[in-house]
């Protein structure tokens, strides 16, 4: 990996995937997959989600001794949910699935490491903030999607 923005983007996906949904009905683990063309319905045991990035916010006066500086990416999840729920357990499941995955992600201790094999390295990610969720509906593909984005401050190395 080349860039702390590229650790960050391992980071938020791996921490989502490390995530236990609390909602009871169905219990499916969070797994990522690109999720264009995908159908939803075709994996019923799981919840299906990708982690975009969106762009970057520099802040000139924030280089120092031009060896690292403070930017801010903007990162999307999207959470993908097969029609088959019916609206109100669909939109039950969305919004608990949105509550663990904000206490996922604004949690400072989770901020270090990209997979279980490198639990503790750095990614130079210095808050994570959700700026923004909502639920949209996808008619082409006939799924309802969860959209999350955050600001990520990150330090980067010049």
């Amino acid at each position: 990996m080349g860039s702390n923005a590229d650790r960050v983007i391992a980071n938020t996906r791996w921490r989502i995937e490390s995530t236990s949904p609390t909602h009871q009905r169905p219990r499916k683990p969070f797994r990522w997959m690109d999720l264009a063309g995908v159908d939803a319905e075709n994996y019923p045991a799981l919840r299906l989600f990708q982690v975009l990035w969106l762009e970057e916010e520099d802040d000139e006066d924030s280089v120092t001794d031009l060896v690292e500086r403070r930017a801010v990416h903007k990162i999307l999840i999207e959470v993908a949910y097969a029609d088959d729920y019916g609206l109100e357990l669909r939109q039950e499941i969305m919004l608990q699935d949105r509550h663990d995955l904000i206490k996922t992600l604004r949690d400072p201790r989770l901020f270090a490491g990209t997979s279980a094999s490198d639990p503790t390295g750095e990614t130079g990610l210095q808050a994570r903030r959700v700026t923004a969720a909502r639920r949209e509906f996808d008619d082409d593909a006939n799924m309802a999607i969860l959209r999350i984005e955050c600001d990520c401050e990150i330090w980067e190395t010049e």
